[in-house]
């Protein structure tokens, strides 16, 4: 794994973590419709990236008129949105210390040469 790969996959998941942190941060707002941040393979099959983000469909749509009474619950799960923000922290970190091997790695190897 490169260097490049593994700070790809902490970009893909610093997305992912936005989108879950933005679930919770509106789940008590009537109307709100939670996103999902869709991962897909990175280039030549290696790391990962956001290939989209998409919103939830709410039902029955929300009028300008509405009131917040009016609306339905926000659609979030609390507990399905924890357990998305874990794992990507997890995912996260795997990278980060991949990353900060790799860097010790080369700067060994860099410094065994001179």
């Amino acid at each position: 794994m490169s260097i490049q790969v593994s700070s790809q996959a902490m970009r893909a998941m610093e997305t992912v973590q936005q989108v879950t942190a933005n679930n919770i941060a509106n789940m008590n707002t009537p109307g709100f419709s939670p996103s999902r941040a869709d991962l897909e393979t990175g280039q030549n099959g290696q790391s990962v990236r956001v290939a989209s983000v998409r919103h939830s469909e709410r039902t029955p749509p929300a009028t300008p008129t509405d009131t917040p009474e009016q609306l339905a619950p926000s659609a979030t799960d609390l507990a399905t949105e924890t357990v998305n923000m874990i794992a990507t922290q997890q995912a996260y970190n795997a990278n980060a210390t991949m990353l900060r091997t790799q860097a010790a790695t080369e700067g060994k190897l860099i410094n065994e040469m001179v």
